[in-house]
């Protein structure tokens, strides 16, 4: 016979504690009864102190003097905890609101005082009594009806991610205790382990610093990359530039009058500089103000001289607060959009074809140096902080040499400028028919609103391919009976269990377009011509193999902003800490950029290039991976991955399926977890940058890696 444990306690507009399975860890539902009514039901899976908590709200007519509330698992006759009573006064508590923990040392929900709902709530971290971070909850991270406005992101300090567990409470500042606190958080260091047993053969070494950098947990700091902060501070200090190999003998051309710059931009440079006789071998692409590492030309030089490359480019600090620019591998689509580059070296040669006309803008003129290097050896780039960089103006007046440079790709392509960025319209002629394929099993609720929005969707070839899985519910069977009579629709049967690669594979041999776009039936397009955006991108290049969508979640926050390969050795999405209209890193989030993968939750590729490299994996990956190792794939061959955040849709991850809870989905999972290791497990992300951490518990782009992984060009 199964027994329960728990407890709950009145906490604000509802009740919040723990309860659970004894011996089992299987979470439990619970519901809350008011006078014998059930009011609610809550999943206790929350990480409070016992592993299994519960918030559970209650609707404001349960607020009456005398009401009495029980709490039972949910579909049975066990209560769990003591009888409470409740009162009117229990409302005028005020404070409403939800916590979660997302990931490590971060923490994220609402809060808003009900008596004074305009009004900002500043919410406190408290550890042992000590308040430990705090912020104003008014931002948009969590959207609930009523917590639109009143969203919060706490990020907790190094400190607590020592490897323990710490119980943190949430209150505000007339210390009201918030609806789902307090949590239980334990964070380890990314990769400290590993660093420690490479220096460990270091006898009699002063481990000060060593444990200093333990003690301070970089890696795990969310937003460390994006503020000037002592993290970001003391990692540099523990893992400074290299000392390059050898002599490097510079030879600079000083022309008349700039001596003096000169002279303060080279001095501390390590090397022989000598004034030069004659045109330099290389030049430096350097704004007045901005200052270079003393390592860096030598670094840069070495690099030219090992590569052959025309260009080479490296991570910078901005001058202003030191904040640092960690960079991606060579990626034209990104240039185009934004000169992500920084300060750069261009050899002789480069320069030699590429005059400079007195209409030049400073950033046209670096366009046109950028367009000449990857054709006379190629663009580097050195993942290593060689200079401070000033801003980089809204406007750069690049636009005309941009607009050049696509022209000679495709005669038809014009460029946009939007916000401080170039947008790309590929032609839009003339673009291939395309079949969207659609899995499905029941579930109409998502498939119905799925299909309407493909339905108001501008493409002049376009057929669905709806692929029924087993529906048994009565109202899909006549759905889909019905769909299956509209123009451009088919549905056909994949019969058996859910296998995601072998059902796409079986439309695939089915479709009659040249593009294939895979989409999951709770997907939901926004614009009308979000397929015409990604077929022109697909179409404007040969070297273009597979194009993936910006994804949404219902709450406005970015579920897919691309793929990052690597993460544990496994993947992971992109943007998740981003809402729709912010720049992202670097402003990935807003332009058409490359990746190493993108979700088959919305990816269109040729069919033709499907087939020649065998579909999805079947065997090895029946649900996860597929995707991102077809992608993988497709960049073997020598082919781009792009992503576009101008082809936005919703998409209710895993609504129609469900998550991994079952033994044996868990079995499923781990065995295509392992295959992917043994497949991918030592592919390097070009398109991230290494040092920044690859870690699950801090989203991409937050933290520093401990140790960088490697900062030899590339």
């Amino acid at each position: 016979m199964i027994t329960y444990d728990g407890a709950f306690q009145l906490n604000g507009t509802g009740i919040s504690g723990w309860a659970c399975a004894v011996n089992s860890s299987s979470a439990i539902w619970v519901e809350a009864l008011v006078d014998g009514l059930v009011m609610g039901i809550a999943r206790a899976d929350l990480q409070e102190p016992k592993g299994c908590g519960f918030w559970l709200p209650l609707p404001s007519t349960a607020f009456s003097d005398g009401s009495e509330v029980r709490l039972r698992v949910a579909n049975t006759n066990v209560y769990i905890g003591e009888c409470l009573t409740l009162n009117d006064a229990q409302n005028a508590c005020g404070l409403e609101g939800e916590l979660h923990v997302d990931r490590g040392l971060t923490l994220t929900g609402w809060a808003m005082d009900s008596l004074a709902p305009d009004t900002a709530v500043r919410v406190f971290a408290v550890v042992n009594d000590e308040i430990v971070a705090e912020t104003l909850a008014k931002g948009r991270r969590y959207r609930p009806a009523q917590g639109d406005g009143h969203g919060f992101m706490l990020h907790l300090p190094l400190k607590l991610a020592d490897g323990q567990e710490h119980v943190v409470k949430i209150q505000d500042t007339q210390k009201r205790v918030l609806p789902g606190s307090p949590v239980v958080i334990r964070v380890w260091p990314e990769n400290v382990a590993e660093w420690i047993e490479r220096t460990a053969h270091f006898e009699n070494e002063d481990c000060t610093l060593l444990a200093a950098l333990v003690r301070r947990m970089e890696a795990n700091m969310p937003g460390a990359c994006a503020s000037h902060g002592q993290e970001y501070a003391a990692w540099k200090s523990v893992f400074p530039v290299p000392k390059p190999q050898g002599t490097c003998r510079l030879s600079i051309d000083l022309p008349f009058g700039t001596e003096k710059h000169a002279t303060q931009l080279l001095r501390g440079q390590k090397g022989v500089v000598s004034k030069s006789s004659g045109w330099p071998a290389y030049s430096l692409l350097l704004r007045e103000g901005e200052q270079l590492h003393p390592y860096a030309l030598a670094h840069m030089v070495q690099t030219q001289q090992a590569t052959g490359a025309g260009l080479i480019y490296a991570d910078s600090e901005q001058v202003s607060d030191a904040t640092p620019c960690f960079r991606s591998a060579w990626d034209a689509d990104a240039f185009w959009a934004s000169d992500y580059l920084g300060p750069f070296m261009v050899t002789r040669e480069v320069c030699d074809a590429t005059p400079r006309s007195e209409d030049d803008t400073y950033w046209a003129f670096r366009t046109r140096l950028v367009r000449n290097a990857t054709s006379m050896g190629g663009v580097r780039h050195l993942p290593q902080i060689l200079s401070q960089e000033l801003p980089i103006p809204k406007n750069t007046g690049r636009r005309k040499s941009v607009q050049e440079w696509v022209a000679s790709v495709q005669p038809d392509a014009c460029v946009e400028e939007q916000d401080g960025s170039n947008r790309v319209h590929w032609s839009a002629s003339s673009l291939p028919s395309v079949s969207i394929i659609i899995p499905t099993r029941d579930r109409v609720d998502l498939l119905r609103p799925c299909l309407e929005s493909l339905y108001k969707t501008h493409y002049e070839s376009l057929e669905i391919i709806i692929v029924d899985n087993d529906s048994q519910e009565e109202d899909a069977v006549a759905f889909l009976t019905e769909t299956a009579k509209r123009p451009n629709t088919r549905v056909i049967s994949y019969p058996g269990l859910f296998n995601y690669a072998a059902i796409n594979n079986f439309a695939v041999r089915e479709a009659t377009g040249e593009y294939v776009c895979f989409l999951n039936n709770d997907t939901e397009a926004f614009d009308p011509a979000w397929l015409q955006e990604m077929a022109s991108l697909l179409a404007s290049r040969e070297e273009v193999g597979c194009v993936g969508a910006k994804l949404l979640w219902p709450n406005g926050l970015v579920q897919h902003a691309g793929v990052l390969v690597g993460t544990h050795q496994l993947a992971s999405h992109i943007g998740n800490q981003w809402t729709a209209d912010e720049p992202g890193y670097l402003q990935c989030n807003q332009i058409v950029c490359q990746r190493s993968a993108v979700t088959a939750a919305c990816l269109l590729t040729p069919k033709a290039l499907f087939e020649e490299l065998g579909g999805f994996d079947a065997h090895r990956f029946p649900v996860a991976f597929n995707d991102v190792d077809y992608c993988l794939r497709v960049r073997k061959a020598g082919k781009k991955i792009l992503w576009t955040p101008f082809a936005t849709l919703l998409h209710r991850e895993s609504a129609s399926r469900g998550k991994d809870t079952s033994p044996m989905d868990k079995a499923r999972m781990q065995r295509e977890m392992r295959f992917f290791r043994q497949l991918w497990g030592s592919y390097v992300d070009p398109f991230y940058n290494p040092n920044l951490p690859l870690s699950t518990v801090t989203e991409p782009y937050e933290g520093l890696a401990v140790p960088p992984r490697g900062r030899e060009a590339r």
